[in-house]
């Protein structure tokens, strides 16, 4: 990103990345009919055929299967696979312990 999230660290969130990158291919490749192996980090999605009307619903496409709060317009900052999981994985960091309550004893 130019002036997105920095780029997550690939040793110290080795299984969020993988996990987080499948998943993301997967919906690309079945929103959109190509194979998911196909898709790798550096995959241009202007390559791919996303226009900028396709990557506001690749937004909202992940904001749904992920369950994250994406910043508006993000989308526009978007040039490759990598931005796109980049962008994802810093919203699931940065919002999830907000978003889970905790259990207490007193609560359970």
């Amino acid at each position: 990103f130019r002036n997105g999230p920095a780029r997550p660290d690939k040793q110290r969130y080795p299984a969020m990345i993988r996990s987080y990158s499948n998943r993301l291919a997967w919906l690309l490749a079945d929103e959109y009919g190509f194979p998911a192996d196909a898709i790798i980090p550096s995959t241009l999605l202007d390559a791919i055929g996303l226009t900028s009307l396709d990557r506001y619903r690749l937004a909202a496409m992940v904001i749904d299967a992920f369950g994250v709060d994406l910043p508006f317009g993000v989308e526009s900052d978007w040039d490759t696979f990598d931005d796109v999981l980049a962008c994802l994985i810093d919203a699931a960091r940065s919002s999830a312990p907000a978003s889970r309550p905790q259990l207490t004893a007193e609560a359970a």
